[in-house]
């Protein structure tokens, strides 16, 4: 062969093999955009389930328990033996009563089809409440297992006036009401929340659990500003040494040494007052103390640190404790159904439960009566000024201050509804 026909040939066989390289790379190239094959792990996550249940297989029945139903009424018209149902019963005992299934809560059946086209259970999902669930397997044997769904955490906020009362105002603006008892317990050491007026002003940030879409409940109020008998108290979050609390805008704690009030939030039946006629003996009376209304079982809270000098009967009294505080003060709770779990000595803590209301005593009705003595003198309870715990040490002041002009600013931008009114609307 000639020497320019080799020349030829090896020049083909070059640009072949470059063109083959390319090729590959090409191939690598657009290789590198398709998905790996995914694990059994990950493949299994793209499954539809409900209650942790793969659902393409089942036709799903919703429904809710209805008053007086039975285990065997929810199930038996779905072709559950009656021996299926005793065992589900019998082994419910160690994880969840199903005799204690109540009307209105929801349950799901998993439903599949019978030669005659009979709709058969195998799997039934009583909603406990609003996150826990209970899970009835019975498609061999009997399995019963215990779930959560999934729990969301959503920060909200809210802006109003009262107009009539606290539950209200939220209730108005379609806001869950439970932050009314939330609000009580942060800002309870400065606001009489018994006293409540016309007016009084809120701004809350808040964060609320969520489930389904749902909102269940309020988790915590983050931080907020109220406005009681004109003067404003404002509850920033700061963290030191690793603890969350809350203080004013000039870094005053807005933990006081004593809570405004032993209950959450109840009504106030009676006042301190020198002349309150009694409804038992039909006659003037000083009434040197404070009636707060509320369920018996209701817990009694110590509104502040200190001892339990006394825990006993007394005739007019019924069951009552005292706790000394300090060389000052000392509190006193009667009319208890029944004791806490403190002991006369015992040393308690500002909000542990020291007894529940009750009617025990002179009493026409469950209730919390309430004394403050100072120095040995009853004083009305609803004018006695607590002083605030630690400020903000000086040394961090500085970043505080930032802290506190980052959630004001976050605070003053809540928007307020137009109407300023928390009246049923007509």
């Amino acid at each position: 062969m000639k020497k320019h026909h080799w020349f030829i040939i090896a020049a083909a066989l070059i640009l072949l093999g470059g063109s083959i390289f390319l090729l590959l790379k090409s191939g690598q190239s657009d290789s590198s955009e398709i998905p790996a094959v995914k694990s059994q792990a990950e493949a299994e996550e793209i499954v539809r389930t409900k209650y942790g249940i793969p659902v393409d297989s089942f036709t799903i029945i919703y429904d809710t328990v209805h008053r007086g139903n039975t285990l065997s009424d929810l199930l038996a018209p779905y072709k559950v033996s009656p021996v299926i149902i005793d065992k589900i019963g019998k082994m419910s005992r160690d994880t969840f009563r199903i005799d204690r299934i109540r009307a209105g809560q929801p349950f799901a059946l998993f439903c599949t089809s019978d030669t005659a086209g009979n709709s058969v259970a195998e799997y039934m999902v009583y909603e406990n409440n609003g996150i826990d669930y209970t899970v009835y397997d019975f498609r061999d044997s009997v399995l019963i297992t215990r779930g959560k769904k999934p729990v969301d955490y959503v920060e909200g906020s809210v802006c109003g006036t009262i107009n009539s009362s606290l539950w209200m105002a939220l209730k108005n603006q379609n806001t869950n009401t439970s932050l009314a008892l939330t609000m009580s317990e942060m800002f309870g050491w400065v606001i009489d929340f018994f006293g409540i007026q016309k007016g009084d002003e809120f701004r809350i940030i808040y964060e609320e659990a969520v489930v389904d879409g749902k909102p269940l409940y309020v988790k915590r109020i983050k931080a907020g500003m109220m406005v009681h008998m004109g003067r404003e108290y404002w509850a920033i979050p700061f963290t030191i040494d690793s603890v969350e609390s809350f203080y004013e805008l000039d870094g005053a704690s807005l933990r006081r040494t004593f809570l405004k009030a032993p209950l959450k939030y109840n009504r106030i039946s009676s006042r301190y007052t020198h002349s309150r006629f009694h409804p038992i003996f039909h006659k003037n009376t000083p009434h040197l103390a404070v009636d707060y209304s509320a369920p018996t079982g209701t817990p009694i809270r110590t509104i502040g640190d200190g001892t339990i000098i006394l825990r006993r009967r007394g005739n007019g009294a019924g069951n009552y404790v005292k706790v000394r505080h300090n060389s000052v003060y000392t509190t006193v709770y009667m009319h208890m159904s029944r004791y806490g779990e403190y002991h006369v000595g015992d040393r308690v803590k500002q909000g542990d439960i020291i007894g529940y209301v009750g009617s025990t005593g002179w009493s026409t009705g469950p209730h919390l009566h309430f004394e403050v003595h100072k120095n040995g003198v009853k004083i009305d309870p609803l004018k006695m000024e607590s002083p605030p715990a630690d400020p903000i040490p000086d040394s961090i002041m500085p970043p505080f201050t930032d802290t506190a002009a980052i959630w004001r600013e976050k605070i003053e931008a809540i928007p307020c509804p137009k109407t300023s009114t928390d009246s049923l609307p007509t």
